[in-house]
């Protein structure tokens, strides 16, 4: 059954499970993982930083697009994870948007590889990109349990909440 929310959709996320690790010569080496696309309805709960007027907070340093200590915001988005799509390794978010192979997401049956602590990149409507988005939850305001399930199965996806920093510009 797909959530009544479907229609209303308004971000992608594009997370890529973790591949096989192995030793090659003494090395320790993770071969690359598979890509989802997951469609999701997101609102953006909370923000703070020097474009909202609240406190200053550096970015983390990190390899990409962010700047080392450079001041931005940080966003939470809020919402529901619908549904999924196997894609190439090759696939970016902001390529053509598969039309066949979507898995509608319940509550009940929440796939390995959508978990809290992973990196992700994050398109909310017609923002730009955010490639170091951290997903920080995946179980709901109760923990998946009691009234988040009975909610999430009316609803008909996976609670989910993504941290994004933006640059301020």
């Amino acid at each position: 059954m797909s959530s009544p929310l479907l229609p209303y959709a308004n971000a992608y996320v594009l997370v890529e499970s973790l591949g096989a690790t192995t030793v090659v010569s003494g090395r320790i080496t993770t071969s690359a993982g598979t890509k989802y696309l997951v469609q999701c309805y997101l609102t953006k709960q909370i923000s703070t930083g020097t474009e909202t007027g609240g406190e200053y907070r550096p970015l983390r340093a990190s390899p990409g697009s962010n700047l080392p200590g450079a001041s931005g915001d940080i966003y939470l988005y809020r919402g529901y994870a619908l549904r999924f799509a196997q894609v190439a390794s090759g696939y970016a978010l902001g390529d053509t948007i598969p039309t066949t192979g979507w898995t509608d997401l319940v509550s009940t049956t929440k796939p390995v590889w959508l978990k809290a602590g992973i990196t992700v990149q994050h398109q909310q409507g017609s923002e730009p990109i955010s490639s170091e988005c951290i997903i920080e939850d995946v179980a709901g305001r109760y923990g998946g349990a009691g009234i988040d399930q009975i909610v999430s199965i009316s609803v008909g996806g996976i609670p989910l909440i993504i941290r994004s920093g933006n640059i301020k510009r």
